[in-house]
């Protein structure tokens, strides 16, 4: 029989374990108090990181209505990258101990009263001054967008949506290949949004022009389009 793992007092993303409850399952309690039997699989495998109503997709969704905005999809995305292990930018946030604070995390409307009394407008992004430091009200601020690539620069990265991340991280998410999204992008001067959302032609396939090769699709299409 093999032997169970003990995962009595760990934590796991939002989840602390509290005790086996049988059948694979950890009595967990979460940040906001929830408690629930999860498998041990999903803590382990990071499936989970805290209960459904703190999920960053549904918290505080009832009670402010500003779920299309700008800004709840910047806080969502603080919490996506500090918080749960799938999102392709925790190993530099969440991974290295970067974490939200609780007045933010646990509410929406005080985030974004923050953001909206320390000048935000939709030109601005969100900046810690402390790289090694968290997501709080004394280590954020909000700077034009192009002066935040300038800050990362040695990393590649752009902001899209409110949010900075890599261009390998943008083309992962749009199961595209990274090298031709950095070349729409900072070769041929393309929109973010063209960018992600032009099909490449897969090897062999034909155009106008005739056949090309997937690595010269791109440089066709920018032709193209300064003739």
């Amino acid at each position: 029989m093999t032997k169970r793992i003990d995962l009595t007092g760990r934590t796991f993303g939002r989840w602390t374990v509290l005790e086996y409850s049988g059948g694979g399952r950890w009595l967990c309690k979460c940040a906001c108090g929830t408690t629930k039997p999860v498998e041990g699989g999903s803590l382990r495998g990071g499936k989970t990181a805290g209960c459904i109503k703190c999920h960053p997709a549904i918290g505080n969704q009832r009670t402010h209505g500003e779920k299309r905005s700008r800004l709840y999809n910047i806080w969502r995305g603080i919490i996506a990258r500090c918080e749960n292990p799938n999102e392709v930018a925790y190993p530099r946030y969440g991974g290295r101990g970067i974490l939200i604070c609780p007045e933010w995390r646990e509410s929406f409307p005080a985030f974004r009263d923050w953001a909206k009394s320390n000048g935000y407008d939709d030109t601005l992004t969100i900046d810690r001054i402390d790289n090694d430091g968290c997501y709080t009200p004394g280590n954020c601020r909000w700077i034009p967008l192009a002066a935040q690539n300038r800050n990362k620069s040695r990393h590649n990265p752009i902001t899209y949506n409110g949010e900075t991340l890599l261009i390998s991280e943008l083309a992962e998410r749009h199961s595209l290949p990274a090298d031709v999204v950095k070349n729409r992008i900072r070769r041929y001067g393309w929109s973010i949004e063209r960018a992600i959302t032009t099909p490449v032609l897969p090897i062999g396939a034909k155009t106008r022009g005739g056949t090309v090769h997937h690595a010269n699709v791109d440089q066709v299409a920018a032709g193209k389009a300064a003739a």
